[in-house]
């Protein structure tokens, strides 16, 4: 079992050296998915949801986990927006960002 999470950590810090998240300052997930963004990159379609996560503590807190993708052509744009719940589902923080390659 050592070494599965091993050689998962190595291949996931391998992927990250070839790309970043950058802080996305100005949008939430629902700007993201309500169309604002593709809008302001001259797109017709909406973010398409490519996955999503979820995650809980020990303490009732949970976060989730979301992966969006706008696409035009052979060019795609891929964020990313984590939302931090408290045990009673209160929004705390949300954040999204944008991979630059």
């Amino acid at each position: 079992m050592d070494k599965v999470i091993a050689i998962f950590i190595l291949v996931f810090v391998t992927s990250a050296q070839a790309s970043e998240w950058v802080p996305l300052r100005d949008y939430n997930l629902y700007q993201l998915y309500s169309g604002e963004v593709s809008r302001a990159l001259g797109l017709t379609a909406k973010a398409e949801v490519t996955g999503t996560a979820g995650l809980s503590w020990p303490d009732g807190s949970q976060a989730t986990i979301t992966y969006l993708e706008f696409q035009r052509d052979d060019k795609r744009w891929l964020y990313k927006c984590v939302e931090k719940w408290s045990s009673d589902l209160q929004l705390l923080e949300e954040e999204c960002f944008e991979l630059r390659r």
